[in-house]
């Protein structure tokens, strides 16, 4: 039977998978070549606060956090997120650009809430090649 390798490995999270994405990327940035997340929350305290004003802050713990993992991660990064995302601000994933490290790419997409890969998979695809190949 032929064996399947890859070249190069990446973590693909998309909206909570997304936030979760990042401190595991942090984490394991050694293990891995790059991180794409796409319709990010920046932390459970904000996408709260979204939902639930000051009270959701109050209310929800957190244990870890994409915008303070964001900042110890060191490899390739590609972030989509939709301007018309109703489910999750486009401002968090503005957020989470402004504290991540080089090389990094904002791709700004319009239509829903992750629908990336439906609307846009050739450009997000070449995205991606560009980010370990180019």
């Amino acid at each position: 039977s032929e064996e399947l390798k890859a070249d190069k490995y990446a973590i693909y999270g998309q909206s909570i998978g997304a936030h979760l994405a990042v401190p595991v990327a942090e984490k394991y940035q050694n293990e891995i070549d790059g991180l794409i997340i796409e319709g990010a929350f920046s932390s459970h305290h904000d996408i709260a606060a979204d939902r639930a004003w000051i009270l959701g802050r109050i209310f929800v713990a957190e244990k870890y956090s994409a915008e303070k993992s964001i900042v110890n991660y060191k490899k390739p990064l590609l972030i989509v997120h939709s301007v018309d995302d109703k489910t999750c601000p486009y401002k968090m994933s503005i957020r989470l650009n402004q504290l991540a490290n080089e090389p990094k790419e904002f791709y700004t997409i319009d239509k829903c809430h992750i629908c990336g890969p439906h609307f846009y998979p050739d450009s997000i695809d070449l995205k991606i090649q560009a980010m370990f190949w180019d």
